[in-house]
Order: C-alpha cells, then sequence, then structure tokens
C-alpha cells in the first residue's frame, strides 16, 4: 500500500487530482491552438476551396495527435514518480 492508511488505499490525493485536471486543459488547450494554426497555414497556401478540407483533416490529426502526446506523457511522468 506504499505507507498509506488503509481506509486511504487506492484513492488519489486532492493535489494528483488537480494536477490531471490541469494536464488534460493543458492537453486540450494546446490541442487547439495547435489544430487552429495548422488549419489556417493550409487555408493560406491552398486557398479557400482545397484549403479547408485539407485544413480540416491537418486540424483533426494534428489536434488528436497533441492530446494523446500530452496525456501518455503525462502518464508515463505520474507512472515513474516525478
Amino acid at each position: 500500500m506504499g505507507g498509506r492508511p488503509p481506509h486511504d488505499a487506492g484513492r488519489e490525493s486532492r493535489w494528483e487530482k488537480d494536477e490531471a485536471t490541469v494536464e488534460i486543459m493543458f492537453a486540450l488547450f494546446s490541442a487547439t491552438v495547435l489544430a487552429a494554426l495548422g488549419f489556417g497555414a493550409c487555408v493560406l497556401v491552398f486557398g479557400s476551396g482545397a484549403g479547408v478540407v485539407v485544413g480540416t483533416v491537418v486540424a483533426l490529426l494534428t489536434w488528436i495527435a497533441r492530446v494523446v502526446r500530452v496525456l501518455v506523457g503525462y502518464r508515463h511522468r505520474r507512472d515513474l514518480g516525478r
């Protein structure tokens, strides 16, 4: 049990919950900013027709990749005890 009292076995502390919330919000915010930049860049490069389609795909893939990368990195750091 890692030195925790028996009544607290397996429960996260308030600090750990707050840390997870901050990490989730950072993942969502940074993914949204990067996706918007990717979308805008595609529209500027390809124009309003194809740029919107390409930009949408780029934005979606960028958003998913960023959220996954940040949250997997957080989980890895948490599991290492940092």
